[in-house]
This record gives C-alpha cells, structure tokens and sequence, in this order.
C-alpha cells in the first residue's frame, strides 16, 4: 500500500481510540467536570434602542458540585462598528459570584444622538476568572484550588438600533401614463424603512416637452404631510385637454429634501432603488400625457 502514511502506526492508534477506557477514568472526568464552576453570557445577543440610556447584561454562573467559593470575573467593552465615548460609554469591572449565586448583571450606558446612523454593534467580553477562599484569591483554573472556568459564549454582542430615521421616501410608480381628456393626474408618495416624527416633502412639477403654466398642464407646488406612521400621501396636477392634436408629451414631478419636523433634521431620499443623502439632486418621476 502507498500514499497511505504508516499504516499499522494509523491502526494502532484507532485500535486505541476504540478501547474502552480504564476502570474509574471516566468516573474522574465526570465528577472533574462536576465540580468545575463554569461562567458565560446568558444570552449573548442584546438588541437596544439609541435613546434607551443603558443596556444590561446577564452573566451566568453554573457552580459546581459542591462549591463554596467566590468567583471574581472581568469585563470589558470592545468596538466593532458601534464606537466608545460617540455611540456608548466605555466600561470594565468585575462581577463577584458568592457562593450560591448563581446570576450577576452588568449595565454600559449607550449615547444617543440625533444623527441618523445605521444599526451599530459592540462587544463585552468577560476575562481573566479567579477564585477566592479563606486563603486568598488564586487563579481558577490552579491544580491547588476548586477549579472553575470561562466556557463560550464568552463574549456578548450588544447591537444599537438607530431611533433618528424618519424614513425614506419616494414614488410608489416611476411613471404614470394618462389621457388628456382626464382631467387630473394622481400621484402616490411613500414612506419606507421608518415612520417617526412629522416630516414635510416637498414637491414641483417640472416642464418636459408638455408644458406647464396652464398650456398643457398646471404647475404645482407644495409640501406634503407624513405625520408620525403615515406612510403614503397623494398628490394631484391638473391637466389641461385642448382639444388639439397632439404628438405624446411628458412632464415629471420632483420631490425635494424632507424636512423631519421632530428634531429638525432631514429624512431621506429614495431614487432608483438607492438611498440618497439630503442635500442631493431631487427626485423625478415621468408622467406621459396621450391625446
């Protein structure tokens, strides 16, 4: 046989693998395992709003057979895409678990601004476990003394839901066709991806190859109202049937930058599927007039 290793070593080794084990070894694990004490994050997963103040953390213990000791744990914060001191407050410390206990909770206070963001995380991650008896304070893990360790999940992910978005607004249909002879043409506003606060749309109508000012159409202007959780509002523009013949003609109606009455900061745009920070170029949509 080639390319296989050394295959009676390989053999003798999964023999080894197979065997039972000897008389009492498996007894000493069990009851090894037993007596360890073993601290984690219960949960791991925290989800909390931007204006909530604080978020709080549980830690559990699960104390081993037996156990009559204090167990002393650090923590600590560490950024992912959420930062200390702008998005919330850098903590470390220690948790002691006296004897008996069995859950311990620690509270890291969380920023809020009024800038819109996305949803933000962060990590607190427990470290550095030791236990203390009559004796003094030893590692937890020491041959000397009742052991006791970290066991996954050792740190936690705290994620911060942005509270400062108003929405995103935009067309319900990129084009509208209608008839002259209509009269008037609607037009649907909507409000995505959030509902807060009072905001203000505004809006024109802009000339194409129909024109406006009474000729082909009237001119509009205005604002639109979303109040807090509304999510759609029409618009009308009156169209003029001249009872002339006449080739296909269009004309587009632009929404401006939002304007979030709640806090006085700006909603957002959506254009061609994307979002669009305020102070970008306006959005439009086509409306085709026919004869």
């Amino acid at each position: 046989m080639t390319g296989a290793g050394n295959v009676l070593k390989k053999h003798a080794a999964e023999a080894a693998r197979r065997s039972p084990a000897a008389p009492g070894e498996d007894d000493e694990d069990d009851e090894e395992d037993e007596a360890c004490s073993r601290i984690f994050f219960e949960p791991c997963l925290y989800h909390c709003l931007e204006n909530c103040g604080s978020v709080t953390l549980a830690v559990a213990c699960q104390q081993g057979l037996g156990a009559n000791q204090t167990f002393y744990v650090d923590f600590r914060t560490e950024d992912g895409s959420a930062k200390a001191g702008s998005d919330y407050e850098y903590s470390e410390g220690t948790l002691i678990f006296k004897p008996g206990e069995t859950r311990k909770e620690l509270a890291i206070g969380i920023i809020d601004d009024d800038i819109f963001e996305e949803d933000e995380h962060f990590f607190v991650r427990l470290l550095n476990l030791r236990v203390g008896d009559a004796e003094g304070m030893f590692e937890a893990d020491s041959d000397d003394h009742p052991k006791g360790k970290l066991v996954a999940p050792l740190v936690a992910t705290v994620t911060i839901l942005d509270d400062d978005h108003a929405g995103i607004f935009g067309f319900r249909e990129r084009s509208v066709r209608v008839s002259e002879c209509q009269g008037h043409v609607e037009v649907t506003v909507v409000r995505s991806s959030g509902a807060r606060g009072t905001v203000m749309v505004p809006f024109r109508t802009v000339e194409g190859t129909a024109r406006g000012g009474g000729v082909d159409y009237e001119d509009a202007s205005g604002e639109l109202e979303f109040r807090n959780d509304e999510t759609a509002k029409t618009l009308q523009v009156k169209i003029v049937d001249d009872e002339e013949y006449e080739k296909k003609e269009n004309f587009f109606i632009e929404l401006g930058t939002p304007r979030w009455l709640k806090r006085g900061i700006s909603a957002l745009l959506l254009a061609q599927g994307r979002s669009l920070r305020p102070r970008t170029r306006p959005m439009t949509m086509d409306v085709p007039m026919t004869v």
